[in-house]
């Protein structure tokens, strides 16, 4: 999905919502508290607002929308964000803020306003979130993120820059994320992403996760680039994590990821309990221009993770290709790869586990081995091998089945 997007959380048939103006020197939370107990709009015009959101109370009531006059940028040193319409401040809600909306603005918890706000401490951006991890809290239904930026304070701050948890139909458009250990978290179900720009998060750029308190299912995201902030190596990629509590059914399509720190996309169940099944992945990209340092994949799988299809991967100057770790022996497999692309792969280019089917997919200038499978059955059909430094399928303790075209 490209271009504007129409919000869902607007209905023809309800009465015009109430509309306050904010004022100069009125905070963003003394605005929305002046909104009647049913909602309404509040606009921002270009400059600075201060958020008021610092010390808690997060917005619970419902049909509030926040809508600002432009997106900010971010200054040369990523201390503070200019121009457009920037919230000062952590900005957040949680449950009964239902088809909470906020647009064409930014929301800057960068170093320049926690050193002289907050006392150094990082703090979230744009948050929605579950007060105290209540399990089985009210979600916040139908939230609409679009043209909306975020900073924090620094790749290490132990903060978010967007956070969405606990929601469900949450719909996301066009944003970037600028700073913090994680870039735009969704822990929700039934949600849709769509056009994220990333750069500078030290543990995660996007992740979809999934906790008991946040359950994770039926989730859609595309058109995601991740890239370095100031030099190579200085962003983490892509997380999919079934914490402490199982997910499914998560789709991911269109992703390109240059540099990254340690992977591209990463794909974790944590536990038996907390299994992380029907995973798509289509269109991705991971590049390295140059090549990776040692110890750079792809893609890699680790634990409880089953259900996996990966189509149309181009995987480039990477130490490794995709790889398990700590694979369950009997929760571990049933993953399909197809129309791939694997070249000047460091070591090998595709570790597998389990039950794998591999087919027409190309694998160019691999120091190690093509494809590795250490247990199960892996099925190949019509894959090419061309220089490759080890084998081209190489069977420590698995089998081969070669399917007919």
């Amino acid at each position: 999905m490209t271009g504007c997007a129409a919000n869902p959380n607007t209905n023809n048939n309800i009465p015009k919502p109430a509309i306050v103006h904010a004022q100069a020197g009125q905070t963003v939370k003394q605005a929305v508290d002046s909104l009647p107990s049913s909602g309404g709009v509040v606009v921002l015009g270009i400059g600075t607002w201060t958020s008021g959101y610092l010390h808690g109370n997060p917005i619970s009531k419902p049909n509030v929308t926040i809508r600002g006059s432009a997106m900010p940028s971010y200054n040369s040193q990523f201390t503070a964000m200019t121009g457009g319409t920037i919230v000062l401040g952590p900005l957040t809600a949680s449950s009964g803020a239902d088809h909470f909306t906020v647009q064409d603005l930014g929301v800057d918890a960068g170093q320049a306003y926690i050193n002289e706000q907050n006392g150094g401490m990082p703090a979230d951006a744009l948050a929605i979130y579950n007060v105290g991890e209540v399990i089985g809290a009210p979600p916040v239904q139908w939230a609409f993120i679009q043209n909306v930026s975020c900073l924090g304070s620094s790749p290490t701050a132990p903060a978010h820059c967007m956070l969405l948890e606990n929601v469900t139909h949450a719909y996301v458009h066009n944003v970037q994320t600028v700073m913090n250990q994680h870039g735009l978290v969704l822990k929700g179900t039934n949600s849709y992403i769509d056009t994220v720009y990333a750069r500078g998060h030290g543990i995660d750029s996007v992740i979809v996760d999934s906790d008991v308190y946040a359950p994770t299912s039926h989730d859609t995201l595309s058109n995601i680039t991740i890239e370095p902030l100031v030099s190579p190596g200085d962003t983490k990629g892509m997380i999919v994590l079934a914490a402490t509590a199982p997910a499914s059914d998560i789709t991911v399509s269109t992703v390109k990821v240059r540099s990254p720190l340690a992977w591209g996309i990463y794909a974790q169940g944590a536990s038996a309990t907390s299994l992380l099944t029907g995973l798509k992945f289509s269109d991705i990209s991971v590049d390295y221009p140059g090549g990776s340092p040692t110890s750079e994949y792809c893609m890699q799988f680790v634990q409880y993770v089953r259900g996996v299809n990966i189509s149309n991967l181009t995987c480039t100057n990477m130490w490794t290709g995709i790889a398990p770790y700590l694979p369950d022996s009997t929760s571990f497999g049933d993953f399909t790869v197809e129309n791939s692309q694997f070249s000047n792969i460091g070591t090998d280019a595709v570790t597998t586990y389990g039950q794998w089917k591999i087919s027409t997919s190309s694998f160019a200038s691999v120091a190690g081995n093509g494809i590795v499978n250490p247990f199960g059955e892996t099925m190949v059909s019509g894959d090419t091998f061309v220089n490759i430094g080890g084998t081209n399928m190489l069977s420590t303790g698995g089998t081969f089945v070669t399917q007919a075209q």
